[in-house]
């Protein structure tokens, strides 16, 4: 994150100064953002956790609930749903660039394809854990 808030700071104070600005850092930041952001909705859901805004612990749900396992298949089937859809829009977008960038427009696709790969990974082995061990699995 604090690679983000410098690259937002660079880039304003760019645009402030008579030389020219960096226009790529746009880009990089939502690119950066993106990133972080499926990497940390994989994260969650493999910890089965929830974003919570403050620092005092928050009750978690039932892990003996079954519709965990409910839940951890569904997500694996739309991620493996999802997964062609997101590389085929890579493909379709590979031939353009990016404006400022010298790269493929279908790199703002990537990190879409590698948080959704990690949700699928994430829920496989959730599903793994609770199937292979029920009493394990629910004790997390």
């Amino acid at each position: 994150m604090a690679s983000l808030l410098l690259l937002e700071l660079i880039s304003i104070v760019t645009h402030h100064l008579p030389w020219p600005a960096l226009l790529w850092l746009g880009d990089a930041t939502r690119l950066l953002l993106l990133a972080f952001g499926w990497i940390g909705a994989a994260h969650l859901w493999l910890s089965r956790g929830h974003l919570r805004l403050s620092q005092r612990p928050a009750s978690h749900p039932n892990r003996h609930d079954p519709r965990w396992m409910l839940a951890d298949a569904l997500m694996l089937v739309g991620c493996v749903w999802l997964l062609p859809k997101i590389l085929q829009t890579m493909d379709v977008y590979a031939s353009l660039l990016m404006p400022v960038i010298d790269l493929s427009a279908g790199a703002k696709f990537a990190p879409m394809a590698c948080g959704v790969s990690l949700l699928a990974l994430a829920a496989a082995l959730n599903l793994l854990i609770d199937l292979s061990d029920p009493a394990r699995g629910r004790a997390r």
